[in-house]
Protein backbone atom coordinates (compact mmCIF):
# COMPACT_ATOMS: atom_id res chain seq x y z
CA UNK A 1 0.00 0.00 0.00
CA UNK A 2 2.84 2.40 0.82
CA UNK A 3 4.46 1.85 -2.60
CA UNK A 4 1.11 2.19 -4.35
CA UNK A 5 0.31 5.50 -2.63
CA UNK A 6 3.74 6.87 -3.48
CA UNK A 7 3.33 5.93 -7.12
CA UNK A 8 -0.12 7.54 -7.20
CA UNK A 9 1.31 10.69 -5.65
CA UNK A 10 4.03 10.74 -8.32
CA UNK A 11 1.43 10.24 -11.03
CA UNK A 12 -0.76 13.00 -9.60
CA UNK A 13 2.16 15.43 -9.65
CA UNK A 14 3.02 14.54 -13.24
CA UNK A 15 -0.60 14.98 -14.32
CA UNK A 16 -0.71 18.43 -12.74
CA UNK A 17 2.53 19.37 -14.50
CA UNK A 18 1.12 18.15 -17.81
CA UNK A 19 -2.07 20.18 -17.40
CA UNK A 20 -0.12 23.32 -16.46
CA UNK A 21 2.21 22.87 -19.43
CA UNK A 22 -0.77 22.37 -21.74
CA UNK A 23 -2.38 25.54 -20.41
CA UNK A 24 0.77 27.56 -21.03
CA UNK A 25 1.13 26.12 -24.52
CA UNK A 26 -2.50 26.98 -25.29
CA UNK A 27 -1.99 30.60 -24.16
CA UNK A 28 1.16 30.91 -26.25
CA UNK A 29 -0.54 29.39 -29.28
CA UNK A 30 -3.38 31.90 -28.98
CA UNK A 31 -0.93 34.81 -28.79
CA UNK A 32 1.16 33.53 -31.71
CA UNK A 33 -1.84 32.97 -33.96
CA UNK A 34 -3.11 36.46 -33.17
CA UNK A 35 0.27 38.05 -33.97
CA UNK A 36 0.81 36.00 -37.14
CA UNK A 37 -2.78 36.15 -38.35
CA UNK A 38 -2.89 32.36 -38.56
CA UNK A 39 -6.01 30.22 -38.67
CA UNK A 40 -7.58 29.75 -35.26
CA UNK A 41 -7.54 25.96 -35.62
CA UNK A 42 -3.89 25.79 -36.71
CA UNK A 43 -1.08 24.62 -34.46
CA UNK A 44 2.26 26.42 -34.73
CA UNK A 45 5.25 24.10 -34.31
CA UNK A 46 8.60 25.63 -33.31
CA UNK A 47 11.68 24.82 -35.37
CA UNK A 48 14.92 24.36 -33.48
CA UNK A 49 18.10 25.27 -35.39
CA UNK A 50 21.24 23.18 -35.03
CA UNK A 51 23.22 24.30 -31.99
CA UNK A 52 26.55 23.84 -33.73
CA UNK A 53 25.50 26.24 -36.46
CA UNK A 54 24.75 28.87 -33.84
CA UNK A 55 28.11 28.43 -32.14
CA UNK A 56 29.96 29.16 -35.36
CA UNK A 57 28.22 32.52 -35.77
CA UNK A 58 30.56 35.46 -35.14
CA UNK A 59 29.15 38.60 -33.56
CA UNK A 60 30.94 41.90 -34.22
CA UNK A 61 29.38 44.49 -31.90
CA UNK A 62 30.37 47.64 -33.89
CA UNK A 63 29.03 46.07 -37.09
CA UNK A 64 25.81 45.06 -35.34
CA UNK A 65 25.36 48.61 -34.03
CA UNK A 66 25.70 50.02 -37.54
CA UNK A 67 23.29 47.38 -38.78
CA UNK A 68 20.80 48.39 -36.09
CA UNK A 69 21.11 52.05 -37.10
CA UNK A 70 20.23 51.10 -40.67
CA UNK A 71 17.25 48.89 -39.78
CA UNK A 72 15.61 49.97 -36.52
CA UNK A 73 12.46 51.97 -37.16
CA UNK A 74 12.64 53.97 -33.92
CA UNK A 75 16.16 55.26 -34.67
CA UNK A 76 15.37 55.98 -38.32
CA UNK A 77 12.23 57.87 -37.26
CA UNK A 78 14.22 60.09 -34.90
CA UNK A 79 16.81 60.66 -37.61
CA UNK A 80 14.06 61.67 -40.03
CA UNK A 81 12.62 64.09 -37.46
CA UNK A 82 16.02 65.76 -37.10
CA UNK A 83 16.38 66.12 -40.87
CA UNK A 84 12.88 67.57 -41.08
CA UNK A 85 13.69 70.08 -38.32
CA UNK A 86 16.89 71.10 -40.14
CA UNK A 87 14.99 71.74 -43.38
CA UNK A 88 12.35 73.69 -41.47
CA UNK A 89 15.03 76.01 -40.04
CA UNK A 90 16.40 76.64 -43.52
CA UNK A 91 12.88 77.40 -44.72
CA UNK A 92 12.18 79.82 -41.86
CA UNK A 93 15.44 81.65 -42.55
CA UNK A 94 14.48 81.91 -46.22
CA UNK A 95 11.20 83.55 -45.24
CA UNK A 96 13.15 86.32 -43.49
CA UNK A 97 14.66 87.42 -46.84
CA UNK A 98 12.35 89.82 -48.77
CA UNK A 99 10.79 88.44 -51.94
CA UNK A 100 10.81 90.76 -54.94
CA UNK A 101 7.64 90.65 -57.03
CA UNK A 102 7.49 92.00 -60.58
CA UNK A 103 4.33 92.51 -62.64
CA UNK A 104 2.77 94.36 -65.55
CA UNK A 105 -0.20 96.77 -65.28
CA UNK A 106 -2.54 97.80 -68.13
CA UNK A 107 -5.32 100.41 -68.11
CA UNK A 108 -7.39 101.30 -71.18
CA UNK A 109 -9.15 104.59 -70.27
CA UNK A 110 -9.18 105.28 -66.49
CA UNK A 111 -5.57 106.39 -66.27
CA UNK A 112 -4.14 109.76 -67.23
CA UNK A 113 -3.39 108.34 -70.67
CA UNK A 114 -5.34 105.84 -72.74
CA UNK A 115 -3.92 102.37 -73.13
CA UNK A 116 -1.62 102.80 -70.17
CA UNK A 117 1.10 100.20 -69.62
CA UNK A 118 3.01 100.11 -66.37
CA UNK A 119 5.65 98.03 -64.60
CA UNK A 120 5.01 96.97 -60.99
CA UNK A 121 7.83 96.07 -58.58
CA UNK A 122 7.16 94.99 -54.99
CA UNK A 123 9.82 94.75 -52.27
CA UNK A 124 8.64 94.20 -48.65
CA UNK A 125 10.82 95.93 -46.11
CA UNK A 126 11.37 93.61 -43.09
CA UNK A 127 12.00 96.37 -40.56
CA UNK A 128 9.66 94.98 -37.91
CA UNK A 129 9.04 91.34 -38.95
CA UNK A 130 12.06 89.25 -39.87
CA UNK A 131 10.46 85.90 -38.90
CA UNK A 132 12.64 85.81 -35.80
CA UNK A 133 10.06 83.94 -33.72
CA UNK A 134 9.73 81.04 -36.15
CA UNK A 135 13.50 80.90 -36.66
CA UNK A 136 14.08 80.66 -32.92
CA UNK A 137 11.38 78.01 -32.60
CA UNK A 138 12.93 75.98 -35.42
CA UNK A 139 16.37 76.29 -33.80
CA UNK A 140 15.10 74.97 -30.47
CA UNK A 141 13.29 72.19 -32.30
CA UNK A 142 16.58 71.09 -33.87
CA UNK A 143 18.26 71.01 -30.46
CA UNK A 144 15.40 68.93 -29.09
CA UNK A 145 15.56 66.48 -31.98
CA UNK A 146 19.34 66.21 -31.66
CA UNK A 147 18.95 65.32 -28.00
CA UNK A 148 16.26 62.77 -28.84
CA UNK A 149 18.42 61.20 -31.55
CA UNK A 150 21.44 61.07 -29.23
CA UNK A 151 19.37 59.38 -26.54
CA UNK A 152 17.95 56.93 -29.09
CA UNK A 153 21.45 56.09 -30.32
CA UNK A 154 22.70 55.48 -26.76
CA UNK A 155 19.72 53.24 -26.04
CA UNK A 156 20.29 51.37 -29.32
CA UNK A 157 23.97 50.73 -28.51
CA UNK A 158 23.20 49.54 -24.98
CA UNK A 159 20.46 47.21 -26.19
CA UNK A 160 22.69 45.68 -28.87
CA UNK A 161 25.60 45.14 -26.47
CA UNK A 162 23.30 43.71 -23.81
CA UNK A 163 21.63 41.36 -26.31
CA UNK A 164 24.99 40.13 -27.62
CA UNK A 165 26.34 39.44 -24.15
CA UNK A 166 23.15 37.72 -23.06
CA UNK A 167 23.28 35.51 -26.13
CA UNK A 168 26.93 34.65 -25.52
CA UNK A 169 26.22 33.73 -21.89
CA UNK A 170 23.33 31.44 -22.76
CA UNK A 171 25.19 29.98 -25.75
CA UNK A 172 28.05 28.86 -23.50
CA UNK A 173 25.69 26.38 -21.84
CA UNK A 174 24.95 24.63 -25.12
CA UNK A 175 28.24 22.93 -25.80
CA UNK A 176 28.96 19.54 -27.32
CA UNK A 177 29.55 18.11 -23.84
CA UNK A 178 26.10 19.15 -22.71
CA UNK A 179 24.48 17.53 -25.74
CA UNK A 180 26.37 14.32 -24.97
CA UNK A 181 25.34 14.54 -21.32
CA UNK A 182 21.70 14.97 -22.27
CA UNK A 183 21.79 11.90 -24.49
CA UNK A 184 23.55 9.84 -21.80
CA UNK A 185 21.04 11.01 -19.20
CA UNK A 186 18.10 9.92 -21.35
CA UNK A 187 19.77 6.55 -21.94
CA UNK A 188 20.31 6.15 -18.19
CA UNK A 189 16.66 6.98 -17.52
CA UNK A 190 15.50 4.31 -19.95
CA UNK A 191 17.79 1.77 -18.26
CA UNK A 192 16.51 2.77 -14.81
CA UNK A 193 12.92 2.46 -16.00
CA UNK A 194 13.64 -0.96 -17.46
CA UNK A 195 15.36 -2.06 -14.25
CA UNK A 196 12.38 -0.90 -12.19
CA UNK A 197 9.93 -2.80 -14.36
CA UNK A 198 12.08 -5.90 -14.00
CA UNK A 199 12.24 -5.35 -10.20
CA UNK A 200 16.01 -4.99 -10.22
CA UNK A 201 15.78 -1.71 -8.25
CA UNK A 202 13.33 -0.63 -5.57
CA UNK A 203 10.62 2.02 -5.69
CA UNK A 204 12.43 4.49 -3.45
CA UNK A 205 15.55 4.42 -5.60
CA UNK A 206 13.56 4.83 -8.80
CA UNK A 207 11.42 7.71 -7.48
CA UNK A 208 14.50 9.57 -6.20
CA UNK A 209 16.19 9.15 -9.56
CA UNK A 210 13.05 10.20 -11.40
CA UNK A 211 12.72 13.42 -9.35
CA UNK A 212 16.35 14.29 -10.10
CA UNK A 213 15.86 13.46 -13.77
CA UNK A 214 12.73 15.61 -14.03
CA UNK A 215 14.39 18.61 -12.35
CA UNK A 216 17.42 18.32 -14.61
CA UNK A 217 15.32 18.09 -17.77
CA UNK A 218 13.31 21.14 -16.67
CA UNK A 219 16.53 23.10 -16.23
CA UNK A 220 17.68 22.04 -19.68
CA UNK A 221 14.38 23.19 -21.18
CA UNK A 222 14.65 26.49 -19.31
CA UNK A 223 18.13 26.97 -20.75
CA UNK A 224 16.81 26.31 -24.23
CA UNK A 225 14.02 28.81 -23.63
CA UNK A 226 16.57 31.37 -22.40
CA UNK A 227 18.62 30.82 -25.55
CA UNK A 228 15.59 31.31 -27.78
CA UNK A 229 14.71 34.50 -25.92
CA UNK A 230 18.30 35.75 -26.20
CA UNK A 231 18.20 35.14 -29.97
CA UNK A 232 14.87 36.98 -30.28
CA UNK A 233 16.22 39.90 -28.22
CA UNK A 234 19.35 40.09 -30.40
CA UNK A 235 17.32 40.10 -33.62
CA UNK A 236 14.96 42.71 -32.16
CA UNK A 237 17.83 44.93 -30.97
CA UNK A 238 19.43 44.94 -34.43
CA UNK A 239 16.16 45.23 -36.34
CA UNK A 240 16.99 42.25 -38.55
CA UNK A 241 17.54 38.50 -38.37
CA UNK A 242 21.10 37.94 -37.18
CA UNK A 243 20.55 34.38 -35.93
CA UNK A 244 17.70 32.17 -37.03
CA UNK A 245 15.61 31.09 -34.03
Amino acid sequence: MKDLVRLKALLFGLQNDRIENSRQINDLQTELKTLLGANETAYINPINTDQQQRQSTGLDIPALIELAKANRADYLSNQYQLNSATHDLAYQKALAVPDITVGVAYDKNSSYAPNYYGLQIGLPLPFFNRNRGNIKSATYNIKSQESTLKSSEARLKNEVVSAVRQYQLTQELFSTQQTTFNEQYDKLFNNMLKSFKERQIGLVEFVDFFDTYKDTKLKLLQQQNSLQKAIADLNFATGTTIIKP
